[in-house]
């Protein structure tokens, strides 16, 4: 598995085949909920800014990084538009584990992680044969449903012998 792949070189345009890519569906939200305070710390007087750091050395200029580091990520996520997972009826495709052919897996869930402030979280999560480790790829952000992933591996794995497991929630 070489992690350096391009996902362009596995996509073969079979009806089957599904194609995941970033979305702003869910990031544009904590994008604009992280800007609204960073722009409230810019648009306030520099003196401010300057009474504020000097109440705790430690912990204000880690809370600013804090809030400026998020909101930059979440508007990070708005714009990937990049390709995160590809099921056709050869294997599956991510950036973190490259091209894993049907025939290597041995089983595979999905899990929905429910958080009170956060929302929900879900995941692909699969293990390969020979192998200890157990893989996860997270659908969150993505443009294609949980819905239809789950759909799609088990009409392209279902003549490799891949074991569906049920959906784990965690509510």
């Amino acid at each position: 598995m070489l992690h350096s792949e391009k996902a362009e070189q596995y996509i073969t345009n079979l009806k089957s085949e599904i194609v995941g890519k970033g979305t702003y569906r869910r990031a544009i939200w904590f994008a604009i909920f992280m800007t609204i305070p960073c722009i409230g710390i810019l648009t306030d007087p520099i003196e401010g800014l300057i009474m504020l750091l000097k109440k705790d050395y430690i912990l204000m200029p880690i809370l600013l990084l804090l809030i400026y580091g998020n909101a930059i990520f979440f508007w990070f996520k708005v714009f990937d538009k990049n390709i995160k997972l590809i099921i056709n009826p050869n294997g599956i495709w991510t950036k973190a584990t490259g091209f894993i052919m049907w025939d290597n897996f041995w089983y595979y869930y999905l899990r929905e992680r429910h958080t009170n402030k956060a929302g929900t979280f879900r995941d692909l999560i699969f293990k390969l044969r020979n192998d200890e480790k157990e893989y996860k790829v997270n659908i969150t952000y993505l443009d294609i449903d949980y819905k239809q992933i789950q759909k799609a591996i088990q009409l392209n794995a279902k003549d490799h012998g891949v074991n569906e497991l049920s959906i784990d929630t965690n509510k």
